[in-house]
């Protein structure tokens, strides 16, 4: 389903759309890992449905609109968001795939993944949460509390551990981003033309392979390069800090947890555009209609949450940046002539 509706206001001074969608799929193909046995792998299956949903806003808007002089200003913005809808009755409404979690009625792009407790003050260690059962004792007694067959009613606690290899994993929600678009503005004014062009993307996660690789304590990793947030590592004198102790025996300091879960939100400046064109009365003399003379610079400038990290590379699990490259930066001119 999608419907839409396009407006103009102020003798069109003020223009836009807006849009809307529905999509539902249907026996989603997912290649499920079996026993090597059988004499393969993997196994492809229907294991589900499917739904997206969103909304699409554009606004372009003349602030100044005269014989000489034009401003215009525009920007627009997308949401999206897609649910699972069913999954085949045998997963008994959730599947989960190594790092992911998909689960009835939610986000298909969530993590399944280990959350991070900080860093063990007295030993430098890192620790990560669990889910273990304790028995429930009376706050006034101290005795366990028993249920009505005299059996110790228990409970489910949050606690921390040091062993990555226990941790409990927990879904982490939904990790795209809420909205993603780009706004701008343009000039002319006597032949001289300016543009400017920006993207963003908020309200998302992603995690960050390279940054967590860069924090290594060594094991395994001997020669190799650090982040300098190494610097602020646990020591005996910088115990107040999130950055677990510099240690070789430490096999499980980076492994995949919240920790690196970073936010993808960024604010890119796409475009500059700077040009101008020759009065037609100086053109004629020439025989020429038009001559435009121009400057563009494209990909000028990213902020994202850490130096280096580009969101606009990949999403989720799956940014990997290290071994790819940003948009390269270019500066460029030109004259075009129309005869």
């Amino acid at each position: 389903l999608n419907g839409g509706l396009d407006f103009s206001f102020f003798d069109e001074r003020l223009n836009g759309t807006i849009e809307g969608y529905w999509r539902r799929t249907v026996d989603m193909l997912y290649f499920k890992p079996v026993r090597p046995s059988l004499g393969y792998s993997t196994l492809p299956i229907n294991i589900g449905s499917l739904s997206n949903a969103g909304v699409e806003l554009e606004l372009s808007g003349d602030v100044i609109k005269t014989k000489n002089v034009t401003w215009n200003i525009y920007a627009n913005v997308s949401y999206n968001k897609n649910k699972i809808l069913e999954l085949d009755p045998s997963l008994g409404g959730e599947w989960i795939s190594g790092n992911t979690i998909f689960r009835e009625g939610e986000n298909i792009n969530q993590f399944y993944i280990r959350e991070y407790a900080g860093v063990n003050p007295e030993t430098g260690a890192p620790m990560w949460y669990i889910d273990e059962e304790v028995v429930v004792k009376d706050k006034t007694t101290g005795e366990p509390v028993l249920d009505k067959n005299n059996n110790p009613v228990t409970e489910i606690q949050k606690n921390t551990t040091e062993s990555w290899s226990k941790a409990t994993q927990y879904a982490q929600g939904d990790l795209l981003p809420k909205v993603y678009g780009g706004f701008g503005t343009s000039v002319n004014a006597y032949g001289v033309d300016f543009s400017i062009a920006f993207n963003y993307q908020l309200g998302g996660k992603l995690y960050d392979y390279t940054y967590a690789a860069l924090m290594h304590s060594g094991y395994s990793r001997a020669g190799q390069n650090w982040h300098v947030d190494i610097l602020n590592s646990w020591t005996p004198e910088n115990t107040e800090t999130d950055v677990p102790r510099v240690n070789t025996a430490d096999q499980y300091t980076t492994s995949i947890s919240d920790r690196f879960l970073v936010s993808s939100n960024y604010l890119s400046l796409q475009n500059i555009t700077l040009g101008y064109t020759l009065p037609s009365k100086w053109t004629k003399k020439l025989h020429i209609e038009k001559l435009r003379v121009y400057a563009v610079a494209d990909n000028v400038a990213l902020c994202a949450a850490r130096q280096g990290l580009d969101p606009r590379q990949a999403y989720g699990m799956s940014a990997e940046t290290s071994s790819v490259y940003s948009p390269i930066r270019s500066i460029s001119g030109g004259i075009s002539v129309t005869f």
